[in-house]
């Protein structure tokens, strides 16, 4: 049993160091990304509402 122990470690420290690099890198990619989404959205909610009021959609 004892080296069940001993890999069940291995994947913990595994675990926590691709926990932390992905949390970091979503992070980035959210931060990076979110003024060009909030304009996309607003443009697109617009966009739609235009289309709905000439009978487009």
């Amino acid at each position: 049993m004892e080296e069940f122990h001993l890999f069940s470690f291995v994947g913990e420290a595994f675990d926590e160091a691709i926990k932390v690099f992905v949390t970091e890198s979503v992070e980035n990619v959210i931060t990076a990304i979110k003024p060009i989404a909030k304009i996309l959205v607003a443009l697109y909610i617009s966009f739609y509402g235009w289309m709905m009021m000439m009978g487009l959609f």
